[in-house]
């Protein structure tokens, strides 16, 4: 059993040797779905989703979902959380349905201790991603939250808490470890995040709440790199078997995708304002790191709401650029394709073309979105919204792309809707 399998496992069962604690059950779920205009690129609200919705593909699997979360209260300053999401696809492995499972220990008002597995607060929805309801518009703001690593966090976190007059300070900090799950036109990966070290702090007073967070995280080697490497490495040696020149551009690209362990950083801050029956958020991040597999960029979003009764009308705007992806200078001839595909079984050119889909992954967009939420009471809520992006020419790197040989979209138009409730 895995160290993550092991602290997982730990923190369900000790309950069992547990008496006179009070249960509480609750839960959350979301049927939604969107649909795309775009022919060439299919929408998604999280890169680690292989569901995305396209031209005439209204999409349910990448939203809809089911969460329960047991509260297991054992005395005043000790606490069990489990929390469970069903919803297809997200990972093969049952353990990774696990969202939470933490020991908390909070001895006084002040102080709180969380040991297990749980979500590190360096955005607003980090704890409450998938929880559909809690969120103004049908999904997160995507051209922020999609390329926002989603796994939760491996570890242990302490949270300081004090309240001076009007003003209520808390510091934040949690190291551990995470599996980061991602898909793209190259396939299904997992990336593991070892460690994960970060630390927030964030200030409430009068209706303003801001947080500041910054976390630090390496990538761990992955088998995939090398399997990158060993096909690459075959349009160097494979053609002058054949009396073929060797694709010398080969060697770039192996150095461009193997293994780094250069740092990955994401800073964030994040401002909210609610006043009567008006709600300001905007947030704004930078990922930055010298791997070559990740591309550095910002991005950010500002959204404004205002409740009338049961209804909540909003709008969204988002943007955001990458630095530049890897530039190809040349490309394998008919022949030297055809000697590869013969030697390693599969279609060459299409390997390559997903292995520079991956180098190329650059975001470049900003958007405009419109909604509306109706929440037939206060437990149940129906959104719609419609959101355009304006897509760079190389800036795709948070959508599917349906065909690697076609000119990719522009402009896309994104309808959604969902039914979401809490229980």
């Amino acid at each position: 059993m895995n160290f993550k399998s092991w602290l997982i496992a730990s923190v369900c069962c000790c309950s069992s040797f547990l008496l006179n604690a009070e249960t509480y059950f609750s839960g959350f779920g979301s049927l939604a779905g969107y649909q795309a205009n775009g022919d060439t690129l299919s929408f998604k609200t999280d890169v680690a989703s292989p569901y995305a919705g396209g031209d005439n593909d209204f999409e349910l699997a990448d939203l809809t979902n089911l969460g329960l979360q047991v509260n297991h209260i054992l005395n005043p300053e000790w606490q069990l959380v489990g929390q469970v999401l069903l919803q297809k696809g997200r990972s093969n492995q049952l353990i990774d349905r696990v969202t939470i499972a933490s020991l908390n220990y909070t001895p006084n008002a002040n102080w709180m201790f969380r040991f297990g597995r749980f979500s590190a607060r360096n955005v607003w929805f980090s704890d409450s991603r998938y929880v559909n309801y809690a969120q103004t518009s049908v999904y997160p703001v995507s051209g922020f939250y999609n390329q926002i690593q989603t796994a939760a966090l491996d570890g242990a976190e302490i949270t300081y808490t004090n309240r001076i007059d009007e003003w209520l300070i808390s510091w934040n900090l949690y190291a551990g470890q995470s599996n980061h799950h991602f898909y793209n036109d190259s396939g299904n990966f997992e990336n593991r995040l070892r460690p994960v070290i970060g630390a927030a702090i964030e200030i409430d007073h009068l209706g303003w709440r801001i947080r500041a967070a910054h976390t630090y995280s390496k990538l761990a080697e992955q088998s995939f790199e090398r399997d990158i490497s060993a096909f690459l490495s075959a349009f160097t040696s494979v053609p002058p078997l054949y009396g073929l020149p060797a694709w010398h551009e080969a060697d770039d690209l192996q150095n461009e995708t193997k293994y780094s362990d250069e740092p990955i950083e994401f800073t964030s801050v994040s401002f909210e304002y609610k006043k009567n029956s008006h709600l300001f958020r905007f947030e704004i991040g930078h990922l930055y790191t010298d791997s070559g597999l990740i591309i550095n960029n910002t991005s950010g979003y500002l959204q404004y709401a205002y409740q009338i009764n049961q209804y909540t009308p909003f709008i969204s705007v988002s943007a955001i650029d990458s630095t530049r992806g890897y530039e190809p200078y040349s490309w394998p001839s008919p022949d030297v394709f055809n000697a590869v595909t013969d030697v390693i079984g599969f279609d060459s050119m299409q390997g390559l073309l997903g292995v520079m889909s991956v180098l190329q992954n650059r975001s470049e967009q900003q958007s405009l979105s419109l909604g509306l939420r109706y929440d037939l009471n206060h437990s149940v809520a129906l959104k719609a919204q419609v959101e355009h992006f304006w897509i760079a020419q190389d800036g795709i790197g948070l959508w599917a792309r349906d065909n690697l040989m076609q000119e990719p979209d522009r402009q896309i138009d994104v309808i959604a809707v969902s039914l979401d409730w809490i229980f």
